[in-house]
């Protein structure tokens, strides 16, 4: 086995766990290994489960002898620096990339929560307003114009309009940016994704204006919105996850 050969198979394997992973099911490859003497491979992978590490493997089509958990001491694996132990998980670039983590998954959490204040903010105004003419209130050209207050929860309007045009957009471009350094495998892909999807809802926002059939596509597109937040926050959580796994739910698998 060639080196180019090596690193070949730990991106495949790497590939098909990050997929496995975007699906709730946490396997991360961290090692691997190839003893040339012996014509053997060792892969070490935090995981859940010894089934989810075959699952990988099947995926990325690699044929393995048997799979063995792997129990890490606290005493091993540790390097010094200046005199103070150091945990390998615990050097600043490792910790640098949880870090972008976290604060994808939370900005992709933020973008979703945004989503469910527009629909409150939204069926708050049209209650308040349908309220308003019950009682006597008249909406017509020059009231809508006017952008006056002429009921409390027009508030509701003000709201919609602004996290919409404002907030969403540049938190969405926020999400984008850093999904290039979480090193996640699908995080820019799907932070992308809610970026265009944002841009969509904006312009059908404007659009419905005129072309009142785009207010169903505007409601439909905040759907798909939501759930691409939702995804793209499940991705980073299991990246965090991988990361930070508990040393017993190692498992390695030998090839």
């Amino acid at each position: 086995m060639t080196d180019e050969l090596l690193r070949e198979t730990a991106h495949k394997i790497g590939c098909c766990a990050g997929e496995l992973s975007a699906e709730g099911r946490t396997v991360d490859l961290l090692l691997t290994l190839f003893v040339p003497e012996d014509e053997v491979a060792f892969c070490l992978f935090a995981a859940g489960s010894p089934a989810s590490v075959a699952q990988v493997c099947r995926q990325a089509e690699i044929p393995f002898h048997r799979i063995a958990e792997a129990i890490e001491s606290a005493a091993t694996g540790r390097c010094v620096e200046n005199g103070d132990a150091m945990d390998p998980l615990d050097q600043p670039h490792l910790k640098g990339e949880n870090h972008m983590k976290a604060v994808y998954k939370i900005l992709a959490i933020v973008v979703a929560a945004q989503v469910v204040l527009q629909s409150m903010a939204m069926v708050y105004a049209v209650a308040g307003q349908g309220k308003w003419v019950l009682e006597g209130g008249v909406l017509d050209a020059a009231v809508i114009e006017s952008r006056a207050f002429v009921f409390p929860e027009v508030l509701g309007y003000a709201v919609h309009g602004m996290v919409g045009t404002m907030i969403i957009p540049l938190t969405a471009l926020i999400l984008l940016i850093s999904s290039f350094f979480t090193k996640v495998p699908g995080a820019v892909k799907w932070a992308a994704l809610v970026l265009l999807l944002v841009a969509a809802q904006v312009t059908l926002g404007f659009l419905g204006h005129d072309i009142p059939a785009l207010g169903a596509l505007h409601g439909f597109n905040a759907l798909l919105l939501f759930s691409a937040a939702i995804y793209a926050a499940r991705l980073a959580r299991n990246g965090v996850a991988s990361q930070t796994a508990d040393p017993d739910a190692r498992l390695a698998p030998r090839t």
